[in-house]
């Protein structure tokens, strides 16, 4: 008997986790972003923060949502609004749900060029004094890429003042090379190798110097004003004065996690107020570490940034499922007639199926066959409630490890056929959710067994 992947297939442009790396692989992904409302109020506070009409409204911005919410491709859509040629930027806020912000957001696009830095993971950032200097590599790496040999990267900086400090003669370098606690003589032949990595902006050679002055309490690479007067000085160099630099951080969580008494982001948010300086932090939030740092904390962090928070819309769900499923080349007819007897199976409970969020309901429930209306009606909701850094609609839809697990869409397909389960109905969503171990939670064995 034939299965279903005889008549349909994925879409090879069908992305199950979307991060930079996928623009690699389809550079125009971002053209394709599904509008939603999530997006439009992202697109208005950057209006109201950028174009500086109010001093309350000149915040950074803070994106956050549970897993597989697109929380990335949002700021990936954000990365080519900021940095695009104008063409390519107005045929995207021509949009309908964006056509209202389109002149105010071109406005600001013509005031000139902006510097946008992309950064991912923030595993390795214990302080608020690596973030800086993270953030300084990041920024003087995107100088070169878009000035070149005009770029000019500013007459004082964190790296500078490492280079500066590993060569204080007032400082025993050769005791703490062979005695601190940080063993340098192990990963460094001798002190003028350790040197050199630093002068040459070594970042993990600079971090330790940051270390070193920390532990010893010297608190020279903790001075916020110093990295801000450094920004204010490559603004102005840059010619950004009319534009700015949009620092982009996705995948942030972990530095809030690690940082709990942070004392750099807080007034770092605070700068766009004196600067065109703005950070735009990408953050998956989860009660196990919220509740680590409190959710008082949290909430004070997040209080001074535009608040954005991405879902994944039922109607923008069903839109991205129906657009990925293809009809195999030659099997158009043939899939077309199974999808009527489909169809004709459900004809007399269309009735049932009234809170689905999707115009024209039959042809899209066509469109999305053999998906039942239960099961899509459920999915989003559950992944949303319930979903992890490996459980995802995506995910779900997608992976081809799901699929050796004997869950997911492409399980389904590959084992069943219209003349057998013929509807991939809502027990498949329980078995990718909630059947297997977690990632991020764990279900009691009397949940597991309802």
């Amino acid at each position: 008997m034939a299965k279903y992947s005889s008549y349909i297939e994925l879409s090879p442009h069908y992305e199950s986790v979307v991060d930079i790396d996928s623009e690699t692989r389809f550079p125009d992904m971002w053209q394709e972003y599904i509008v939603h409302e999530d997006m439009r109020d992202a697109i208005d506070k950057i209006c109201d923060s950028i174009k500086y009409e109010s001093l309350d409204q000149r915040r950074s911005f803070w994106i956050h949502g549970t897993y597989g919410t697109g929380k990335s491709y949002a700021a990936i859509v954000l990365k080519h609004l900021f940095e695009d040629n104008t063409e390519n930027i107005r045929k995207f806020l021509s949009r309908q749900m964006l056509v209202p912000y389109r002149e105010k957001f071109m406005a600001i696009r013509e005031k000139g060029d902006f510097l946008v830095v992309w950064k991912s993971q923030a595993t390795d950032i214990k302080s608020g004094t690596q973030l800086m200097m993270t953030m300084e590599i990041a920024i003087r790496q995107k100088l070169k890429e878009k000035f070149g040999n005009e770029a000019y990267y500013g007459k004082k900086s964190l790296t500078v003042a490492a280079k500066e400090a590993v060569n204080d003669t007032s400082i025993n370098w050769e005791d703490i090379f062979e005695n601190s606690p940080f063993a340098l003589d192990e990963d460094y032949g001798s002190l003028d190798d350790f040197r050199e990595e630093v002068a040459n902006g070594n970042l993990k050679a600079c971090n330790l110097v940051a270390r070193i002055y920390r532990d010893k309490g010297w608190g020279f690479f903790t001075v916020v004003d110093s990295f801000k007067a450094w920004i204010a000085d490559i603004i102005e160099g840059n010619h950004l004065q009319d534009s700015g630099i949009v620092f982009i951080w996705d995948e942030f969580t972990t530095y809030l996690r690690d940082n709990p008494n942070d004392d750099v982001l807080q007034p770092l948010s605070e700068f766009c107020k004196e600067q065109p300086f703005f950070m735009c932090l990408i953050v998956h939030r989860d009660p196990s570490w919220v509740g680590q740092i409190g959710e008082e904390s949290y909430e004070r962090i997040v209080h001074r940034y535009h608040d954005l928070d991405f879902h994944v819309s039922e109607s923008a769900a069903y839109e991205l499922i129906g657009n990925s499923i293809l009809t195999r080349a030659g099997m158009e007819g043939l899939w077309n007639e199974e999808r009527d007897k489909l169809m004709k199976s459900i004809s007399n409970n269309f009735a049932d199926f009234d809170n689905l969020d999707m115009s024209n309901k039959k042809e899209r429930l066509r469109q999305l066959c053999p998906l039942h209306p239960m099961t899509l009606s459920m999915l989003a909701v559950v992944a949303q409630n319930f979903g992890a850094s490996q459980r995802t609609l995506f995910r779900f839809m997608k992976d081809s490890k799901e699929s050796e697990q004997k869950v997911g869409f492409i399980h389904y397909i590959n084992n069943y056929g219209p003349n057998d389960w013929r509807w991939l109905t809502p027990d498949f969503l329980w078995d990718y959710f909630f059947t297997r171990e977690s990632d991020v939670r764990s279900f009691s064995t009397e949940a597991k067994s309802a």
